[in-house]
């Protein structure tokens, strides 16, 4: 009977207003709460403040954690979203949720695919990528860049040209020892044309000459080219910016190399003298040298790519300066022809040059159609 009577002076007690407080719930908050992506994807930081202990309670499938870290009272996320190929937006989102149930959300949108593909019932134009390996202190080297300017006169729109000068010249190409190694450069001067012939340098330029030109003829007589190119680029503060927007008629994974260029360098060349004019020397690339991938998994879709680099400092006049982008398409997804005689056809990295295009920089340069 006590204990009845204990309970109904508990009851009473609550009922004259001795209520038993509830703990408030911890607070968390993220910055930013909204991210918007472009098609392309891209990268975004999260960061997360809470008085209590909290997890990544949901995530969506596409938005991918990279890296975590701690910096004071705040946590840190960076996380990535891939390239989309579908022209519909598509929404995501982050939760965080701390151990007694509070939340706080980051929504991220990524923008729909340009699918304005009126590239599909056209045809590119084409052009060849012509690569010399030289160095300034090679005297055979001028005869085998005479060749190019006859091939490049012979072939009017037909042929991008670029010398990828050795370490050991004194205007190197950074990284071009990769290049050196993908090819088998044993000596220079070397002429690579699409990155699937090489061309020696034979003691008349005539013949060098006709041995690049043929060699163009071969591919643009071809099958044509899977891909289009169009160039838009500026030089502000110090830095070059570079868009690259490849359109393409098939599904396949490419490869882009975009490099930056510079024409009319007065300087020594063994075999040319000290005034010697260099042009279309590789200053620096904006890709790695090699190339970076582009996956084309709808053909309606195009891929745009934005570069950004310091301008290098062995640049003599930014008014000279070139953007080049090529694009290279596996050996296995087309038959090539190789009938060439005084070219020595390799399979070098199992892709070749389906398309080239340069444009200068400060300017913009469409995809070409043959007319």
């Amino acid at each position: 009977m006590k204990k009845f009577y204990l309970a109904i002076a508990a009851i009473a007690a609550l009922l004259a207003g001795g209520c038993v407080e509830t703990p408030p719930l911890s607070v968390i908050t993220v910055t930013p709460s909204s991210v918007d992506i472009v098609a392309e994807g891209g990268e975004f930081e999260v960061t997360v403040q809470s008085d209590a202990k909290f997890v990544v309670s949901e995530k969506t499938s596409w938005i991918e954690q990279n890296k975590w870290s701690v910096s004071g009272d705040s946590s840190i996320y960076l996380y990535s979203v891939s390239e989309t190929d579908s022209a519909e937006p598509r929404e995501g989102i982050i939760r965080f949720t701390t151990t007694d149930g509070s939340t706080a959300e980051v929504h991220v949108t990524q923008a729909g695919a340009d699918n304005n593909a009126d590239w599909l019932d056209k045809v590119f134009a084409h052009r060849s990528l012509l690569m010399r390996f030289t160095a300034t202190w090679c005297g055979y080297c001028p005869m085998m860049n005479e060749a190019a300017e006859k091939a490049m006169t012979a072939n009017p729109g037909k042929i991008e040209y670029v010398a990828l000068h050795d370490a050991s010249s004194d205007l190197a190409t950074p990284g071009v020892n990769e290049l050196e190694k993908t090819f088998s450069i044993m000596g220079f001067p070397t002429g690579i044309v699409d990155t699937r012939a090489e061309v020696p340098n034979y003691n008349s330029t005539d013949v060098t000459a006709s041995v690049f030109s043929a060699l163009v003829k071969e591919m643009d007589g071809g099958t044509s080219p899977a891909t289009g190119i169009k160039i838009s680029s500026k030089l502000e503060n110090g830095k070059v910016t570079a868009d690259v927007t490849v359109c393409s008629k098939v599904k396949d994974s490419f490869l882009l190399t975009v490099l930056l260029l510079e024409d009319k360098i007065v300087a020594q060349q063994s075999g040319g003298g000290a005034n010697y004019v260099h042009n279309s020397v590789a200053r620096a690339s904006f890709t790695s040298i090699s190339g970076e991938s582009v996956v084309v998994g709808n053909p309606a879709i195009k891929k745009t790519r934005s570069y950004t680099i310091d301008l290098p400092s062995s640049v003599v006049n930014k008014d000279n300066l070139r953007i080049l982008a090529y694009v290279q398409r596996p050996n296995a997804s087309v038959s090539l022809q190789k009938s060439v005689d005084g070219a020595e056809y390799n399979d070098f990295a199992g892709y070749h040059v389906d398309n080239a295009k340069s444009a200068a920089v400060g300017t913009g340069s469409p995809v070409e159609y043959v007319e």
